[in-house]
């Protein structure tokens, strides 16, 4: 049997970056290694419903404009960890390598276009619904008033495709949500590898601070249980 190729896979967590691999994560003529998710537990969850408030003093103008800055940032020819991510999925991926290389090199930064998240806001949810109240008729004919508020929440993203990692990214930023997002093993880098990237030009952007991302196994029971204190259960 020929050596196995191995892939160092790191968390990203509310702007930090781990990458104290401890997990090994075997496939058929691969391997990649994470850190152990235990070990970050405390630092997903936000403290309190106000810990979003931050991300309410951006414009949509803002949002838009930092997409497009990481879209160019994301082609593999020049982002060492995007093209790590690629080499990962030629292993993990049904598709095959010439598709991956076609949707990493020449179709992930569309979904960061200025042009394609605009038409995205305005025909899924309205931009006027995003940057403040809209007074509206209610079925009652009462006035009422409506806003589009982001939400915290966690992703179980799909791997058969890497653009699943980026749309989920792209869609956290434009409602203003914090996003927790469980990567696949078809897929366990491309959106760890985007949000390294959030990490490496604008650490303390207020979307880089909402976006963790980290891989486990599913359903493995074989995850030695912890023992927290009831802080740390408070803040879970």
């Amino acid at each position: 049997m020929g050596e196995m190729t191995s892939f160092a896979v790191p968390f990203v967590v509310r702007g930090q970056i781990y990458d104290e691999a401890t997990i090994e994560h075997d496939g058929s003529g691969f391997r990649f290694v994470t850190p152990d998710p235990l070990e970050i537990l405390t630092e997903l969850a936000l403290d309190g419903t106000t810990g979003m408030a931050d991300l309410h003093g951006i414009s949509l103008g803002d949002i838009v404009e930092f997409l497009a800055e990481l879209g160019k940032r994301l082609n593999p020819d020049e982002n060492g960890l995007m093209r790590q991510a690629f080499e990962l999925s030629v292993f993990t991926s049904n598709l095959p390598e010439r598709v991956l290389r076609t949707i990493y090199s020449e179709q992930l930064d569309f979904f960061f276009r200025p042009e394609v998240l605009i038409e995205a806001v305005e025909r899924r949810i309205g931009a006027a619904f995003l940057e403040g109240w809209v007074d509206e008729q209610g079925p009652d004919g009462r006035n009422v008033r409506v806003r589009a508020y982001g939400a915290r929440t966690a992703h179980v993203i799909a791997g058969n495709t890497p653009g699943v990692a980026a749309i989920t990214i792209v869609r956290n930023a434009l409602t203003r949500g914090d996003a927790i997002i469980k990567t696949p093993r078809n897929d366990p880098m491309t959106a760890a590898a985007i949000a390294a990237t959030m990490v490496e030009f604008a650490p303390d952007h207020p979307l880089t601070r909402h976006v963790s991302v980290l891989y486990w196994r599913g359903g493995d029971q074989s995850i030695e249980p912890r023992v927290f204190s009831s802080a740390t259960i408070d803040k879970i």
